[in-house]
């Protein structure tokens, strides 16, 4: 089980799935969209267009890994369960906790505390909500 719905969970769970063919992996992620991360939609110029940023669920699940839209809020690692939101419980044999992470900014670079410096969330929520601002 990969808990993690972006590139590190994806990337994850599809090499899993490949190595370990006789293996059922499940992909937990929190929201219904996962999204190219950071950077990359502004390289390519994408930015305006949120359904271009969006990792397809047919890449996962073509690669047989199985998708499920959840979000973990407890992991019971004596009984090798996770407990989802929902009520649900699901057991797993291996655990993998892909949940990104949190930028840093630099306080060495000057301005660093200025207004209009902000660390880019990569969720299609907040990319949506800054482009109507």
């Amino acid at each position: 089980m990969v808990i993690g719905g972006s590139a590190g969970g994806i990337f994850t769970a599809i090499t899993s799935r490949k190595i370990y063919k006789d293996k059922i992996v499940l992909l937990v992620r929190k929201t219904g969209t996962g999204v190219v991360p950071g950077g990359v939609p502004y390289v390519f110029g994408t930015l305006l267009d949120t359904l271009k940023n969006r990792i397809p669920d047919a890449m996962i699940t073509d690669a047989g890994v199985n998708l499920m839209i959840g979000e973990v809020v407890r992991i019971n690692k004596e009984n090798k369960t996770v407990s989802l939101r929902n009520g649900e419980d699901i057991a797993y044999d291996k655990l993998v906790l892909a949940v990104g992470s949190n930028p840093v900014i630099p306080k060495s670079i000057q301005g660093y505390d200025l207004g209009n410096v902000f660390p880019i969330a990569r969720d299609e929520v907040y990319l949506r909500i800054f482009l109507r601002s």
